[in-house]
């Protein structure tokens, strides 16, 4: 405590910092920007971020990748003709991982082929 003149004693109150380091940390790439995607091909073919892995494996993938994630959106996108059973296989595993389902719909994908680049 430090006397004041014509006061009583002074409490300092916060954090102790000292600005004589100049070191900072650089990141090379951040894992919590990247996205997940999962894509669905026929015959019953699963893609997580690109590389393709077996029905039995997607789950522990998923969960290896949001794991490392701080957001828990997957971007799911499937083709027109793959069987009905493989879609719902792949969304109820997101689910099931703790992810929330951003589902890419063909429409979605022709709206955003014809927008303005640089439009919101």
């Amino acid at each position: 405590m430090r006397q004041c003149a014509g006061h009583g004693p002074r409490e300092y109150k916060g954090l102790y910092v000292s600005w004589r380091n100049r070191e900072a940390v650089v990141w090379e790439k951040s894992p919590w920007s990247a996205t997940v995607a999962v894509y669905v091909r026929t015959p019953a073919r699963f893609f997580v971020n690109s590389e393709e892995v077996s029905r039995n494996d997607l789950r522990s993938k998923l969960m290896g990748q949001l794991g490392r994630r701080a957001g828990w959106s997957v971007y799911f996108e499937a083709e027109p003709d793959t069987l009905y059973m493989d879609t719902i296989y792949v969304i109820e595993t997101i689910q099931a991982c703790g992810g929330k389902v951003i589902w890419i719909t063909p429409k979605m994908r022709e709206e955003w082929r014809h927008k303005p680049q640089g439009t919101n």
